[in-house]
């Protein structure tokens, strides 16, 4: 079982001062917690309007079930595998 919960965890990397990253392992420390316990109990507070959280999984939802298309050669930057002559440039006179 912990291994399969495991798998759904990510890293997740900040830069902090040394001085805040002592402070937060003190405090972790004085509750009997983790850094990572202390954080994850942080992020569970944040408040979250259910509206937009759904609006969210929806468009997430939306893009998985949007099949790849094809790419268009009119597209700017895309290659349609022929070779452009290269203008000549006028000679200039001085």
């Amino acid at each position: 079982m912990a291994n399969a919960m495991a798998k759904n965890k990510r890293n997740f990397t900040i830069r902090l001062s040394e001085m805040r990253r002592n402070k937060l392992k003190l405090y972790a420390e004085q509750q009997g917690l983790t850094m990572t316990e202390v954080i994850e109990g942080w992020i569970d507070r944040i408040e979250i309007e259910k509206r937009w959280v759904e609006e969210q999984l929806e468009a997430c939802a939306s893009i998985a079930a949007t099949p790849a298309s094809p790419i268009d050669s009119t597209q700017r930057g895309v290659s349609t595998g022929k070779k452009r002559r290269r203008q000549k440039m006028p000679d200039r006179k001085s």
